[in-house]
């Protein structure tokens, strides 16, 4: 529910025990800071069992601002920044459908096919089949990260690192409603060989990005669901320090899920 209610003292919070919504209050918020990375737990994200499956994904973009002000978006000179606020506000009301699955795993809880989802949205936002392969790539030798973090293959040769820097999640009273927030960090930088390119590969595009979801399971089977992206600058930003730790951009979508049969 819009602005915490009906999630009384029942919520149940990942990582520690939340005295009020605090994912739902971040994602209905005008203003947002960055929270810092948790790197001290491996645990992903589980996901309440009616998600579990493959779903048909309708998603709008309902919203889309520059809380900061447009100096912040990275280009060159203001018009270049300007530029890029009108193209992101022309993509408010576009519709693009994708799929995501929710996989079952052996401990029994459900969580996202984050190599199966992050193709299926590259592809559908870039209108094409722009992505080779997707794969789990481990942060630690004992491999206990390695399904957290994707290395995404595009064609082209641009590769793309994600990084799951923090998770938390609630879930409502009722068990009705799932809310979830995820830090990452990308990497996105291109093959070179410096022998016969350049003498200094080109360094890669570093991006901060907050995923912040709430899912709704509604009478007759079907998922609503509200998505917030918010990005935010990163110390390789000539800004960084500027901006303070505040969302630079916030783009916020709604979904229409059906489950497909298995």
């Amino acid at each position: 529910d819009k602005g915490g209610q009906g999630w009384g003292i029942g919520v149940v919070q990942g990582v520690a025990a939340a005295e009020k919504p605090q994912i739902a209050a971040r994602i209905e918020s005008d203003q947002i800071k960055q929270l810092p990375a948790d790197l001290s737990s491996n645990e992903d994200i589980p996901y309440p069992e009616w998600l579990e499956g493959t779903w048909l994904v309708t998603a709008k973009m309902v919203a889309w601002r520059a809380p900061a002000g447009n100096q912040f978006l990275g280009g060159i000179t203001a018009d270049v920044n300007e530029k890029s606020a009108q193209e992101a506000q022309s993509q408010v009301g576009k519709e693009v459908q994708y799929k995501l699955r929710f996989n079952k795993g052996a401990d029994g809880k459900v969580r996202e096919d984050r190599l199966f989802n992050t193709q299926q949205r590259l592809d559908a936002y870039a209108g094409r089949n722009i992505i080779r392969r997707v794969e789990y790539v481990p942060l630690d030798r004992g491999g206990k990260t390695k399904d957290l973090n994707t290395l995404t293959y595009f064609k082209g040769g641009l590769v793309g690192k994600a990084f799951s820097t923090r998770r938390r999640w609630e879930t409502s009273s009722d068990g009705k409603v799932f809310l979830a927030d995820e830090g990452k960090r990308e990497l996105y930088g291109k093959r070179c060989e410096q022998a016969v390119e350049a003498k200094v590969c080109p360094p890669p595009i570093t991006t901060d990005q907050e995923i912040l979801s709430r899912f709704t399971l509604e009478a007759e089977g079907s998922v609503s669901s509200a998505v917030r992206l918010v990005g935010y600058l990163n110390p390789n930003d000539r800004l960084y320090f500027e901006a303070g730790g505040r969302g630079v951009t916030v783009s916020d979508y709604a979904l229409s899920c059906s489950k497909l049969p298995p």
